[in-house]
């Protein structure tokens, strides 16, 4: 069940992710802020082209790279690497595991890059274009998310027994 929502939530997340990318390039003005100084006032700024290109590129390559991988976990004889493990007995609930962490993965960053871009489209959405808001709570959370991602399939490898799963 987990692994459906997170699939759902994955596939979800692409398409949204690929929706903001297109609002924001709409709505952006040719100028966009990316790096302000301590009172707020904008330094650095990139075209409306650039953004458009980097973000997408961002979103298609990060979720290229992250399928070709859980194609390849998919694949791999995890008997060959650690025979005794209980994991390695049971493929198929093995797979099933890193399908779910892998859907888990993408939908979680996708979702981090969807907020980030919508983050910056809204300081660049006022004219004089001055940081209004704090993000930091925005990377604190995304950083979280990703520790514990990192950490739940070598803690559940280690602490758990895999369930029965039948073709």
């Amino acid at each position: 069940m987990i692994n459906i929502f997170f699939g759902f939530w994955k596939k979800f997340s692409i398409v949204l992710l690929a929706i903001v990318v297109l609002y924001c390039y709409a709505s952006l003005p040719e100028s966009i802020a990316i790096t302000h100084d301590s009172q707020g006032k904008p330094i650095r700024f990139i075209d409306k082209q650039v953004y458009f290109y980097v973000a997408s590129a961002v979103g298609f390559l990060f979720n290229l790279l992250m399928t070709l991988l859980g194609n390849q976990l998919q694949k791999a004889e995890f008997s060959k690497i650690f025979p005794n493990s209980e994991w390695a007995q049971k493929p198929l609930a093995l797979r099933e595991l890193l399908r779910g962490w892998q859907s888990a993965f993408v939908a979680i960053i996708n979702t981090f890059l969807i907020f980030a871009i919508l983050g910056l489209n809204n300081i660049n959405a006022g004219k004089n274009q001055t940081l209004d808001f704090n993000y930091n709570w925005m990377l604190l959370l995304g950083g979280a998310l990703l520790m514990i991602l990192i950490f739940v399939v070598p803690l559940r490898l280690l602490f758990s027994t895999p369930r029965n799963i039948e073709d």
